[in-house]
């Protein structure tokens, strides 16, 4: 996917726009299309039904604090470290994602993770790193706040999970995502 998204912030439009509107926009149209997508699915599971009342919910005020973190955040960062330093630099920072959500379940959920978990996170962050790591490229100047916006995208992705964890005791989950 960060291949993809790169190649499309070469073209037509996102070429021209500023810095933070064409990783907005990207971000936009690839949450927008995953939702039409989810809603497509629950229709056809026949959830849709059950929408209005998870919107009613106090939960549904969680799911939309991780819709942010996760979207335009996350994503939107993404895609700007994408754009600043190339696909395998941002990705590989960004991998670090789920010991981001480790930490902050530890402390948002009081979750407790074992040493043999916290290993297999050091692992899976350790993999992801060695088999996708390159040097950034773009330039220079831009290396500081693409790594930036890498880590936030992580600290955002993170932060997306544990939300969903805590909304998803009350809502099912693929509603969940659809709000």
């Amino acid at each position: 996917m960060s291949v993809l998204l790169d190649q499309a912030l070469g073209l037509g439009p996102f070429a021209t726009a500023s810095l933070l509107a064409a990783p907005l926009a990207a971000a936009a149209l690839h949450d927008g299309l995953a939702s039409v997508w989810v809603g497509g699915v629950n229709a056809w599971l026949g959830r849709l039904r059950s929408l209005p009342g998870a919107l009613r919910s106090r939960s549904s005020l969680v799911v939309l604090a991780a819709a942010l973190c996760g979207g335009p955040l996350a994503m939107g960062s993404f895609v700007a470290a994408i754009s600043l330093v190339g696909p395998a630099f941002a990705a590989t920072v960004t991998a670090t994602y789920p010991a981001v959500g480790a930490v902050l379940a530890q402390l948002v959920l009081k979750e407790r993770i074992s040493r043999f978990g916290w290993a297999g996170i050091i692992l899976a962050v350790a993999g992801a790193a060695f088999a996708s790591y390159g040097s950034p490229e773009g330039a220079e100047s831009y290396r500081l706040l693409g790594t930036l916006f890498a880590c936030l995208a992580a600290l955002g992705w993170g932060a997306e999970g544990v939300l969903v964890a805590k909304a998803v005791k009350r809502i099912e989950p693929t509603v969940a995502l659809n709000l």
